[in-house]
């Protein structure tokens, strides 16, 4: 198996249902992530996600955030109508 062709097909699959979303219902989906410390591999989602029509949020929360700073902005995106997946 080929990762690359594997990869790629995923990506297309995702690109055209984030089409479709925004072809049908008017709404370009959205996801938050929230990031705790300084980890780069963490931040590797921006990109990926508008190459394939996704919009994100991206919250970088310091190390030491308490458990409740980062309850707040999981509960704001929650509440949040433009936003349809949040990772943490």
């Amino acid at each position: 198996m080929d990762e690359k062709v594997v990869a790629r097909q995923i990506i297309d699959e995702i690109r055209i249902e984030a089409s479709r979303m925004k072809q049908s219902i008017g709404v370009i989906p959205g996801l938050a992530v929230i990031l705790v410390g300084d980890r780069k591999i963490s931040e590797s989602y921006e990109v990926p996600c508008g190459f394939v029509g996704i919009k994100t949020f991206i919250v970088r929360l310091a190390e030491d955030s308490s458990e409740e700073e980062v309850v707040k902005s999981v509960s704001r995106f929650n509440d949040d109508p433009s936003v349809h997946g949040i990772l943490v």
